[in-house]
């Protein structure tokens, strides 16, 4: 979807459902200096999360899009709940949005980081590394 709505009414007398909706875009608002700069460290975070990830991703038509669809592009990522994308989807503010979604990015990152160190401690085979029981026989 392109828009994004508000369900007002349901009605439930025919064969099928339909609802009456109400349509809603984000406020009209001055990005601030804070969530401009906030945007420069929410796609290097994405960068980061990307090489531990290995998911590709166009970085050069990512710095030419708006405020407001790089917030989206953020929330959009498999880190966020369905609850957490579904309350982003709702905020009428951007700069709120780009706020938030680079905090909850930095922590998104950093639970990858301890899982990418956990992977290289356990190994491909799950078996602990020669290195790590060396000590234990002892």
């Amino acid at each position: 979807g392109v828009s994004r709505f508000i369900i007002n009414r349901i009605d439930e007398d025919r064969a099928y459902l339909q609802a009456g909706v109400i349509y809603f875009d984000d406020e009209a608002e001055e990005i601030s200096e804070e969530a401009r700069m906030l945007i420069s460290d929410g796609i290097e975070l994405l960068n980061q999360l990307d090489v531990m990830t290995g998911k590709k991703r166009d970085y050069k038509s990512l710095v030419k899009l708006d405020h407001k669809t790089i917030s989206f592009v953020i929330t959009s990522i498999e880190g966020f709940t369905l609850g957490e994308k579904q309350r982003f989807l709702e905020m009428t503010s951007t700069n709120i949005r780009i706020t938030e979604s680079v905090e909850s990015l930095k922590q998104i990152v950093q639970k990858e980081k301890v899982l990418q160190e956990i992977k290289n401690i356990i190994g491909g085979n799950g078996n602990l590394r020669r290195g790590i029981t060396d000590g234990l026989s002892e």
